[in-house]
């Protein structure tokens, strides 16, 4: 019987995953002898039984009976997950899954430049690369940041390749990502659409992990399409004069604002630059 053959080899497989073969009865409530005869493929379970089995391991009939060779990165990806929410990790995993609830957001994949003034010069910002897109229905998204002045050479001087998900509540998107280069820091932005189908321009607040603290700033993010080349779009991320002509006049009165926009404001702040406050304010406690 190739079908039983087939079931017990994968089912030995999802086995070793999840612990002992005399837990997994007593979770499943099956008799440890019958339980034998589907791991060495002597037999096939019942319907009702095989649903069982499959409701366990998080996996699919079909995959359960397939042929090893070809079942076993499905198995073992799905076993991975029901672990994961059975464990001892399954509050976690239920936390991440309820935050990744809302799968669809109405973000417009493409290329965006994403803007923050500079902390070392208030007369410049910085413009970042944002490119969106969706896979499996959740929107992605990599972002480049460049410490560079216009026209030098872009190699040395990246200090930011990110990549995070997008997720949409309440009329709000939030950019959570972790960066891949130097210390692997965590960043957030937030932007709330202050009116519909407003994606052309959002304006929102960034909390990012700097060399020194952790800090805050505003950003803008300016859609630029999706017919663009990547590296010339790369080339765009710099430092710019905020009277450059490369800044649009909206998006230059977005950074320089801090009152007459809808989304909170917040100038760049950290605790080890303003130390010597925090040592004044406690000293009185």
């Amino acid at each position: 019987m190739v079908p039983a053959k087939n079931l017990g080899i994968n089912l030995k497989f999802l086995c070793q995953q999840r612990g002992t073969i005399s837990g997994i009865c007593r979770a499943l409530n099956l008799n440890r002898q019958q339980f034998n005869k589907y791991l060495s493929g002597q037999t096939l379970p019942n319907p009702a039984t095989l649903r069982k089995i499959c409701a366990y391991f998080g996996v699919t009939e079909e995959s359960l009976l397939q042929n090893p060779a070809l079942a076993r990165a499905s198995l073992g990806e799905h076993g991975a997950v029901a672990k994961a929410r059975t464990g001892d990790s399954a509050g976690i995993f239920r936390l991440l899954e309820d935050i990744m609830s809302t799968k669809t957001t109405s973000l417009a994949p493409g290329y965006y430049f994403a803007y923050y003034p500079w902390t070392r010069d208030p007369d410049k910002a910085i413009r970042s690369l944002v490119f969106v897109d969706r896979k499996d229905g959740h929107t992605q998204f990599r972002r480049y940041t460049s410490l560079r002045e216009p026209g030098a050479t872009s190699r040395y001087f990246h200090i930011g390749r990110y990549r995070g998900l997008v997720i949409e509540e309440q009329n709000t998107l939030f950019f959570l990502a972790r960066n891949r280069t130097g210390f692997r820091d965590i960043s957030l932005m937030s932007f709330q659409k202050i009116m519909p189908n407003s994606n052309n321009l959002m304006v929102g607040v960034a909390l990012v992990m700097a060399p020194w603290g952790p800090m805050s700033s505003r950003v803008t993010m300016e859609f630029a399409g999706t017919n663009l080349a990547f590296r010339e779009a790369l080339g765009r991320c710099c430092i710019l004069e905020l009277d450059s002509k490369d800044i649009d006049p909206i998006v230059r009165a977005s950074i320089l604002s801090r009152n007459e926009l809808a989304t909170p404001q917040l100038m760049p702040f950290s605790l080890l630059q303003n130390w010597s406050m925090f040592n004044d304010t406690a000293s009185h406690f």
